[in-house]
């Protein structure tokens, strides 16, 4: 939007809508941010809770961490600790990427233009 903005011939009749379709982290800083889930570890390692749960825990990691990356524009390598919950989010992670990348316009298609 800001560089839509700084054109000269810029007119905000011109803007019919802005999406924002990866917002579900906060920035910190330029290089520091969070995805803002309180008592996530708990939520992950709680031998009690039920496998709805952990599933809907991990799908709300997943979600943010593939904002994060799409926000970036860059491929992750994805590594993680066998047998617990953080294999569990790298694996649904890395589908979610892998889901991106065989779309024709997807979030990584100019950060990969560009490597080539």
């Amino acid at each position: 939007a800001e560089s839509v903005a700084s054109q000269p011939d810029f007119s905000a009749s011109n803007i019919k809508r802005i999406y924002d379709g990866y917002c579900n982290f906060v920035s910190l800083e330029s290089d520091l941010f969070t995805l803002d889930i309180p008592d996530s570890y708990s939520l992950l390692n709680d031998r009690n809770l039920q496998d709805d749960a952990i599933e809907g825990n991990v799908e709300r990691i997943v979600s943010s961490l593939f904002s994060v990356v799409a926000t970036i524009g860059q491929v992750p390598i994805i590594r993680a600790q066998t047998g617990g919950p953080a294999e569990m989010i790298a694996k649904a992670l890395d589908e979610r990427i892998r889901e991106s990348l065989s779309m024709a316009n997807n979030v990584f298609a100019e950060a990969l233009a560009t490597q080539k």
